[in-house]
């Protein structure tokens, strides 16, 4: 099974593609708006780190290992292709950053669900279940902001 370290790697790495992804969006433009929400991004990996913290008793610092186990390195690279892998940031502009913001969280949370379906109810990972019930609830707080911000900018 996925340990508790290797969910919040891929938590981590997920906001740090975000992160990535954002920052090109932004690059040649000074929108406010972008700059939010890579705020938000930073903001949520300190989140992350502190959930973890908090769940496992262990400290987790900025830094982290790479991944080496094979099924680790399956799951990375899954976060990267199927969540940022099929949006290009040059394309992006006005509402249409919120529309992938949007698509973007809804699929982190439905990779979080899909993980955490692996493990069941099996209390030997409420540690992971737990995390990873975590991680959707702040997910669905960044949609929902993502989401009105879209919907505040009409049809532009």
């Amino acid at each position: 099974m996925i340990s508790a370290q290797t969910i919040h790697n891929i938590a981590v790495e997920m906001e740090r593609k975000g992160i990535d992804f954002y920052q090109k969006l932004k690059d040649g433009s000074n929108d406010a708006v972008i700059d939010d929400i890579i705020s938000d991004e930073k903001e949520h990996i300190q989140i992350f780190h502190d959930l973890f913290n908090e769940t496992t008793g262990v400290r987790k610092e900025e830094s982290y290992p790479h991944f080496y186990m094979d099924e680790d390195m399956l799951i990375e690279a899954y976060a990267n292709t199927e969540i940022f892998g099929g949006s290009d940031p040059e394309k992006a502009a006005g509402k249409n950053t919120f529309d992938i913001a949007v698509s973007m969280e809804k699929e982190s949370i439905l990779f979080y669900s899909q993980m955490q379906d692996m493990f069941g109810n099996d209390q030997q990972y409420s540690k992971e279940i737990d995390i990873l019930e975590r991680l959707k609830k702040e997910e669905a707080q960044h949609l929902k902001k993502f989401t009105e911000l879209r919907n505040r900018m009409g049809d532009a």
